[in-house]
């Protein structure tokens, strides 16, 4: 087993111990002088004691080119350190970009899934909806063409017995009578889940609407257009509907000979037959 690291931190270094280390290099050179002093002779050999340490001075050129040496590799050394550096914060750098881009491809997939997700489920509800309507309109198909036809024959008696045209008023009046007296409450309610589907299809965080929209239209017949057409022309109770069939073109392709009158189609904007 290696030795344990100890738990705590290395203490400093006392102001003590640098002085200690100061005094014993003054003491050392104190008595440097002493030792080449020679207190005994009477006539100082300064001469050939200066002789006898000019011989040292190589060394000193020595130690000297030795420690400009030292110093050049410590240059060096923080070089080489200061490159390893720029060379890892290149790495981290690098691996910063691959870790943005990364994430980027995370977002996009997350991004992916949740747009999935939400078509799948719109698309659930939006089926389901469609699926109501069909089998409201299915059990009610001959009823709304009864009525459909009942009120096409009060529009045109009422032209007939007035001299008059046949106005918008008055047919969308046969239109709810002839409703009631053979529809009964299924065409008001086939009315609502339409409505319904409608502002789903608004409402959807979808790109393409349009496709949708079409692909209810093509569920319903120009008869139950043309219902649709009069009981939501002057509804009070169904503005919003009106508003989303003209957004989403639910009349187009419808044919104006077959209105009540060809006039009649100006109770919608011409986007509502685009």
């Amino acid at each position: 087993m290696g030795s344990e690291l100890p738990k705590e931190p290395p203490k400093e270094l006392s102001f003590w111990v640098l002085f200690w280390i100061a005094f014993a290099v003054i003491a050392l050179w104190a008595g440097t002088g002493f030792l080449l002093y020679d207190a005994t002779s009477e006539t100082p050999i300064w001469g050939e004691r200066g002789t006898f340490g000019d011989m040292f001075g190589s060394i000193n050129a020595l130690f000297s080119g030795l420690a400009f040496s030292g110093l050049i590799f410590t240059v060096l050394l923080q070089r080489q350190e200061l490159q390893m550096q720029r060379h890892e914060l290149r790495l981290q750098r690098e691996e910063i970009v691959e870790s943005r881009k990364e994430l980027a491809g995370q977002r996009m997939q997350l991004e992916a899934q949740s747009d999935t997700f939400s078509r799948q489920s719109f698309e659930s509800t939006f089926f389901s909806l469609l699926s109501v309507m069909q089998n409201l309109a299915g059990h009610d198909q001959k009823s709304v063409h009864d009525a459909i036809y009942n009120a096409w024959d009060a529009a045109c008696w009422h032209r007939d017995s007035t001299g008059g045209s046949e106005n918008l008023i008055d047919c969308i009046e046969c239109m709810e009578a002839g409703v009631e007296e053979k529809a009964t409450f299924i065409f008001p309610a086939y009315l609502d889940c339409l409505g319904c589907i409608l502002k789903h299809i608004a409402s959807a965080e979808i790109g393409d609407k349009s496709f949708y929209a079409s692909l209810l239209r093509s569920q319903t017949t120009e008869v139950q257009r043309i219902a649709v057409f009069y009981s939501v022309a002057n509804s009070p109770f169904h503005t919003e509907t009106k508003a989303l069939i003209e957004r989403f073109g639910f009349f187009k392709g419808i044919n104006p000979k077959n209105l009540f009158s060809i006039e009649h189609r100006f109770a919608y904007n011409e986007m509502a037959y685009v």
